[in-house]
């Protein structure tokens, strides 16, 4: 793959338990014109270096996708690393453990973002009237719930912002 790198514009990894860091570091080195990346399930890839390295090495990505199992962190301010990605206009974090903090320096790194998707499974994240106002610009907004409540192991949503009807 790295003798056509150069030319690549979108990468897709799904369930890519073999590729390390270092490896996913050293192939985006090489792909300088990527605009649209996925990862799926790449436990073993991640973290605040790695995605301020993307950023760095592929000033012309505009879409990053991140799904993540559920509780899989490669540790705290792994979200900041996002924020290097300065041209992005679509963002969509799933399993993230992304704080509201983190989030407005990722919102304030992209300022071009139209589109930010953040799961439900997004546990850190409290979607306030504070948030949801330094997210008004975004075009398109998908963001957890504000409040959750876990009972017997199940998982119950409660949407108690943006009642319309009053």
């Amino acid at each position: 793959m790295s003798c056509r790198s150069p030319a690549l514009k979108a990468l897709g990894l799904v369930s890519c338990g073999g590729v390390s860091n270092e490896g996913f570091t050293q192939l985006i080195n090489k792909c300088p014109l990527l605009e649209d990346l996925l990862l799926v399930f790449c436990h073993n890839v991640g973290g605040r270096d790695v995605y301020e390295a993307t950023g760095r090495a592929c000033p012309q990505l505009r879409r990053f996708r991140l799904r993540k199992r559920a509780f899989c962190f490669h540790g705290s301010g792994e979200a900041l690393g996002v924020a290097a990605m300065h041209g992005l206009r679509t963002l969509a974090l799933l399993g993230s453990d992304v704080t509201n903090d983190e989030l407005a320096s990722v919102l304030d790194g992209c300022p071009h973002l139209e589109l930010l998707h953040l799961s439900d499974d997004c546990f850190n994240i409290g979607a306030d009237d504070a948030l949801r106002a330094r997210c008004a610009r975004i075009k398109s907004l998908v963001l957890p719930p504000l409040h959750r409540e876990i009972d017997d192991g199940d998982y119950y949503e409660i949407d108690v912002v943006g009642s319309d009807s009053d």
